[in-house]
């Protein structure tokens, strides 16, 4: 849910307009893991950092969301790492069977 609030005569302030249209881009790049999905059976893993409202993520903070008919899963880091990789150690041939994967794709990676 988004708390956006007009000024008095109905327009939509400059930076609450820039901030709506940085999300809608990361929704056009991104929204397939988020728009009909599914929980997996792992929500996540990772280190998160949670300090009252405010959370800090780790390039280890990763979530997991299937697609409505189970034939993707979609793996999304929360943060960055220091060297550009992301090691999920949640898919392992104990949880996970991974002779059924096809492909692998990296979204704006």
């Amino acid at each position: 849910m988004l708390n956006i609030g007009p000024k008095a005569d109905g327009t939509i302030p400059d930076e609450t307009q820039k901030i709506l249209s940085t999300i809608g881009s990361w929704l056009s790049t991104y929204g397939d893991a988020i728009y009909a999905t599914r929980p997996w059976t792992v929500y996540g893993e990772g280190e998160t950092q949670n300090s009252g409202d405010s959370y800090q993520y780790t390039g280890k903070d990763i979530r997991f969301t299937k697609s409505k008919d189970g034939k993707h899963l979609y793996i999304s880091a929360l943060g960055k790492t220091d060297n550009n990789t992301i090691s999920v150690t949640t898919l392992n041939k104990k949880r996970w069977n991974t002779d059924k994967v096809d492909a692998i794709s990296i979204i704006n990676g």
